[in-house]
């Protein structure tokens, strides 16, 4: 073999060795790093099982897509979220605890259930408040959870009886101060609630004492 020759085999050769080594050193990283991440993932099981979500968010959080760690990161923030909710309610703090439900995202059946017996429980709280507007929206996204078109309909009858009663009120007031046209609308609008038939009434008679009333003619 010719000195060229064996120069350039040579050469070949320490090419080929520098490749094996960089196979050989990237294959024990990958498989150092899968044991890194098995040990991390196995953390952060061991604080979801704990009950400790928001360390377990962030554990699965950081192991991107190891495994189903994407999924287990949205069910331990789900999780946490459910549990601040809890807590909410029992410090009276609807309006946070709605704003909470809300940010809650994932499939899990067990946190479908749980979710919608929490949003029912704060759209009770609401409704025996009176504040019927937010126990209606509420109500709306578990229709068919335990008996809420019962409460939806009890709202619908209660906010039309508000209704009529404002509008009362306000005919009334308009009688008192003389202003027959507009109380005497109002109150046809009413008929068959409380007295409107009797204000009616009276807006006619108080109104022909003059002739040239538009109201008489």
């Amino acid at each position: 073999m010719k000195k060229n020759d064996f120069l350039f085999v040579r050469k070949i050769g320490k090419y080929f060795l520098c490749l094996v080594v960089l196979f050989l050193v990237s294959f024990c990283l990958g498989i150092l790093v899968r044991d890194v991440n098995r040990y991390n993932y196995n953390i952060a099981m061991q604080c979801y099982n704990s009950g400790n979500y928001d360390k377990a968010f962030e554990l699965f959080s950081e192991l991107g897509q190891f495994s189903d760690a994407e999924d287990m990161s949205i069910l331990s923030n789900d999780m946490y979220l459910l549990d601040l909710v809890e807590q909410n309610i029992k410090e009276e703090e609807y309006d946070i605890a709605v704003k909470n439900l809300y940010e809650i995202i994932g499939n899990d059946n067990n946190v479908i259930c749980a979710k919608e017996k929490l949003t029912y429980d704060i759209a009770l709280q609401y409704f025996d408040k009176g504040l019927l507007e937010k126990a209606k929206k509420l109500f709306e996204t578990i229709k068919y959870y335990e008996d809420s078109q019962v409460y939806l309909a009890q709202i619908d009858v209660r906010t039309i009886e508000d209704k009529k009663l404002e509008l009362y009120i306000s005919a009334k007031e308009d009688f008192e101060k003389g202003s027959y046209s507009s109380a005497l609308f109002k109150f046809q609008d009413l008929i068959g609630y409380a007295d409107s038939e009797y204000y009616i009434d009276s807006i006619y008679l108080n109104s022909c004492d003059n002739e040239t009333n538009i109201l008489c003619r």
